[in-house]
This record gives C-alpha cells, structure tokens and sequence, in this order.
C-alpha cells in the first residue's frame, strides 16, 4: 500500500509541473514588459517634452508680443496679427500637450 499524497512516479510529475509553471511565470512576464508603455527615459518621450517646452515658449512669447502690442496702442490698434499670432501657438501647445501625454504617461 502505498501512503496517502505519495507520488506514484517519485516526483518527476511535480517537476514538470513547476517547470510548467515556471514557463507560465516567464511568459507572463514577458507579455506584461511588452504592454508598458514608453517610459520618461524613452527618445519618443524626450522629443514630446522638448516639443512641449519649445512650444510652451512660443505660447508665452506670443503672449508678450499681444501684452506689448495692446498697452502701446492706446486704443488705437487691434493687434489682430499678434492676437492669431497667440492662437496658433495655443494650437501648437494643444498638440505638443496632447503628444507629451501619450508618450510621457
């Protein structure tokens, strides 16, 4: 008779189950390391935030160009040029956020 639990085949079943086992562990892994995305270190990143800065720069000096062209006009002047001027570069910092925030999560 043999002993309640005891493995008929002198434990080279629970081998290959913790080789299976082991194998699930590492495939796991390995598609887990593939769906993260890009991390802060990445190139695509790196260029998204450059994007980011350069066109948050555009943003405030477009804005000091409109703020300069205003309070010099004395009421003269509708700095429309220099107002388009700030709405283009808001679109610029729209995309440049909206870029940085997929590849930068």
């Amino acid at each position: 008779m043999r002993e309640a639990g005891a493995n008929i085949d002198g434990g080279r079943r629970r081998g290959r189950r913790g080789q299976v086992r082991l194998d699930t562990l590492w495939g796991t892994a390995l598609v887990l390391a593939l769906m993260i995305p890009p991390s802060m270190g990445s190139v695509e990143c790196r260029h998204a935030k450059a994007d980011y800065d350069s066109a948050l720069a555009d943003v405030r000096e477009a804005l000091a160009d409109y703020a300069k062209c205003l309070s010099s006009s004395h009421g003269r002047k509708t700095c429309s040029k220099e107002m388009d001027a700030l709405d283009d570069a808001q679109d610029d910092l729209e995309d440049a956020v909206t870029t940085y925030g997929t590849m930068c999560p």
